[in-house]
């Protein structure tokens, strides 16, 4: 069953993933749908998730001495959740990860 879900995630692509569930949870966040503390629960769990690829990407940039995109969305991304605007960094998130799989 696991060997089943990683070749199902090597195979959809962990952007095309991340794009879906961040898509998902921005259209069901201002429909109310769920309680409100679940609901801050899974965008504060989506967007830190989210957040640590790009955060990543940035660090291994920086690593070789190079300024990327992903720096300036990094800092977006932090103060973002530092300001409790969990809503604005799935959206931040939803823009980068779409950017990267059209970029190819």
């Amino acid at each position: 069953m696991i060997f089943f879900l990683k070749k199902l995630i090597v195979f959809l692509d962990l952007d095309k993933i991340i794009f879906a569930v961040l898509a998902i949870v921005l259209i069901v966040h201002p429909l109310k749908l769920l309680p409100s503390d679940f609901d801050s629960l899974i965008l504060i769990t989506v967007a830190a998730i989210a957040t640590l690829q790009v955060v990543y990407g940035a660090f291994e940039e920086l690593k070789e001495k190079r300024v990327s995109i992903d720096l300036l969305a990094s800092i977006a991304l932090i103060f973002s959740l530092l300001a409790k605007e969990y809503a604005s960094a799935i959206f931040i998130n939803l823009m980068l990860a779409s950017a990267r799989i059209l970029g190819g």
